[in-house]
């Protein structure tokens, strides 16, 4: 990916060393402008965010499925996909961020997101490192509670694993946003990916690249309900695609042991199923161990990475062709999606509508990532101005 090398350097693995019960979201997820949450009732506009250049291939003429649609979709432009109700911030808040470690760029990006969003309002933001560490992240929300924060937002930290200090929060006053993991007690603004999405879009990128001819394996790591919900999809969005792209393997894993495991178990895999040709990926987390997989099996240059996140680890992979795409997710804006939600609730307004099915307050656009996608802009993929719709909004 030209111009992007400059970035590797930032990736580090991504939460490589959490514990058996971390959250699905380390990595990032997939959202859909089509089944994305919309904003508040006078919004209608849908997310399109993305990217261009994805695919050489053409889908065969049995691809039928939601190939043309989907594949249409997660190419298209982006466009502002709300809130659009303005809100005026009230002053000299004080939020917390707690990331789910600082070896985990996708929620350190969400933290960064909330940082910038907070001094465009001049709210005090205090980030705290999660250290892959359920014990350290619910220390965390007892700090800010000691503190007297007027907002919290847990970055890839599930909710269900910090209830009771949440409970002890919320009894404080405090205001909690949860972005990438939202599953557990209630929180008062989600920020969530569109996960059944994910599989549908990488089907149709894979079956159009392929030509129709997919023979995929499945790398999951079900531990998290996010990230199975995702995997579980792929059997039949891609056979729903062509008649000749199958899931040939799957290979599960956790993140605890994937530094130990995951690259051998890969090359087993492809050994035994010399026919893949395209391994599929839960978040981009992992890039490097799959690809050490590939390498060590002897299939360089035959089998192609479609990941989840296009976070730096997998920006060297997308520029030497061992990823072909990334389905690209805007982790900076979800923080500022975060920041807007505790605004509109200090402010006692409301957040924008609930999406049930996505259980997100926001529409995340995310949209496909390849060699050829244009270079991203100084706060990552996507360059797209969303910083100034938030201004707007608050009256900055």
């Amino acid at each position: 990916m030209k111009g992007r090398n400059s970035l590797v350097a930032v990736g580090g693995i991504v939460c490589v060393l959490v514990l058996g019960m971390l959250l699905g979201a380390c990595g990032g997820g997939g959202s859909s402008s089509s089944s994305g949450s919309t904003s508040e009732s006078e919004a209608s506009e849908t997310g399109q965010a993305s990217t261009e250049g994805s695919g050489e291939g053409s889908a065969s003429g049995e691809s039928s499925g939601v190939s043309s649609a989907a594949f249409e979709e997660f190419s298209a432009p982006i466009k502002w996909p709300g809130p659009n109700t303005p809100v005026t911030p009230p002053p000299g808040k004080s939020i917390t961020v707690i990331i789910c470690g600082s070896q985990g760029i996708t929620c350190v990006r969400v933290g960064e997101g909330v940082e910038a969003a907070g001094a465009a309002v001049g709210y005090k933001v205090k980030v705290v490192d999660g250290q892959s560490n359920p014990t350290v992240w619910n220390q965390a929300v007892q700090g800010a509670i000691a503190e007297k924060a007027d907002g919290i937002v847990l970055a890839a930290v599930p909710p269900a694993l910090v209830s009771g200090a949440l409970e002890k929060a919320s009894a404080s006053g405090i205001k909690v946003a949860a972005a990438l993991s939202v599953l557990g007690p209630p929180v008062d603004v989600k920020v969530e990916l569109d996960r059944k999405a994910i599989a549908a879009a990488n089907s149709a990128w894979i079956a159009k690249d392929s030509g129709g001819n997919a023979k995929v394996l499945v790398v999951r790591d079900d531990e998290f309900p996010e990230t199975k919900v995702t995997s579980d999809a792929y059997k039949p969005d891609l056979e729903a695609e062509c008649s000749g792209c199958t899931v040939e393997d799957e290979v599960e894993f956790t993140l605890a042991l994937a530094s130990q495991r995951l690259a051998g178990e890969v090359t087993q895999a492809l050994k035994q199923h010399p026919e893949i040709n395209y391994i599929v990926q839960p978040f981009d987390t992992i890039t490097t161990f799959v690809k050490q997989g590939i390498i060590q099996a002897g299939k360089s240059g035959q089998v192609k990475i479609v990941g989840l996140g296009a976070d730096p680890p997998s920006f060297e992979a997308l520029a030497e062709g061992t990823m072909a795409q990334s389905l690209g997710t805007p982790a900076q804006w979800m923080g500022w999606d975060a920041v807007d939600g505790l605004i509109r609730t200090f402010a006692g307004k409301p957040v924008p509508k609930l999406n049930k099915e996505t259980q997100s307050n926001y529409e995340v656009p995310e949209r496909f990532v390849t060699a050829e996608t244009p270079e991203p802009g100084p706060s990552g993929w996507p360059d797209f101005d969303y910083q100034s719709h938030f201004e707007e909004l608050w009256g900055k």
